[in-house]
């Protein structure tokens, strides 16, 4: 795989910055997220382990935004050229953000943040985020002379404030939509507003544990829903999915395999448990998992 900051730098490469502005600062819809036991996976990791984590989160970033992919004669990679929403590396840091402000648009970044989870809980890297609104600004570039080059991706506004506070504060691997982002879906999506990503099994309300004023603290959120459409899963599917996740905190808590969770530091176990509890809100007893 191409080296991702390559490509952007390729991209960016000027000059003349006058006309670099990604996001202009108008209001847009953003969805930030980040890496648990990041800095924990640095730490005990050598650099190549590193590249190769890495450069397959930059991968599944890609493929969460696009339906269509590229084909050389000794790779496959996702076309970027379709994709709907922007993306944006930092370090474990992702954020998408979108061109405009619609319901489209709310719909794009929220499709792409959902299969973003799915392929994700599949590769076992756990992740919190957060689907917001507000203004951004984004100003990418690159100046080179000679040998020397000058880096400019600062991005910032209040959306970026509000997505990173949230995501910071939940204790689950998840990603919620806070309430300026349901506050634009309910003014441009008619009488249905948000309700109608609910109906279409994109996103639930649950009660989600998160840091407060006085400790840990339980509130309703709305939630992106990390299955398919299907309004419950099978004790299979639970099971699976709490088996990767299990093995994804092991892993970035430099756990061998066999090492049981009592191991893992409270605050990371308490979000594991919190998460299963999350994944067994969808179970549904009637399905059996029996020939």
């Amino acid at each position: 795989m191409n080296n991702f900051i390559d490509q952007q730098n390729e991209s960016f490469n000027t000059k003349d910055c006058s006309n670099a502005n990604e996001a202009d600062g108008k209001k847009v819809f953003v969805a930030y997220f980040d890496i648990l036991g990041f800095k924990n996976y640095v730490m005990n990791h050598d650099l190549n382990e590193l590249v190769k984590m890495m450069d397959d989160f930059v991968r599944d970033s890609q493929s969460s935004t696009t339906d269509r992919n590229k084909f050389s004669s000794h790779s496959c990679e996702s076309d970027m050229s379709t994709s709907k929403v922007k993306v944006l590396h930092v370090s474990d840091s992702l954020i998408y953000w979108t061109q405009g402000n619609s319901i489209e648009d709310f719909e794009n970044i929220l499709d792409a943040s959902r299969k973003l989870f799915m392929i994700t809980n599949t590769t076992r890297v756990p992740l919190r985020g957060c689907i917001t609104y507000g203004d951004l600004y984004f100003t990418p570039y690159t100046i080179s002379e000679n040998t020397n080059k000058f880096y400019q991706f600062s991005m910032f506004g209040k959306s970026i404030v509000h997505a990173y506070t949230k995501a910071e504060n939940i204790k689950i691997v998840g990603c919620v939509i806070d309430d300026f982002a349901i506050g634009r879906v309910n003014e441009i999506n008619g009488s249905d507003g948000i309700n109608a990503f609910i109906k279409a099994g994109k996103v639930v309300y649950r009660s989600i544990p998160q840091k407060g004023e006085n400790g840990v603290c339980v509130k309703p959120e709305c939630i992106i829903k990390p299955f398919c459409a299907d309004s419950s899963i099978t004790e299979l599917e639970f099971y699976n999915r709490s088996m990767d996740l299990e093995g994804a905190f092991k892993e970035m808590s430099n756990c061998n395999k066999g090492t049981s969770i009592e191991v893992l530091p409270e605050d990371v176990k308490q979000k594991l448990n919190n998460t299963i509890d999350f994944y067994r809100s969808f179970l549904n007893p009637d399905k059996s998992c029996s020939k």
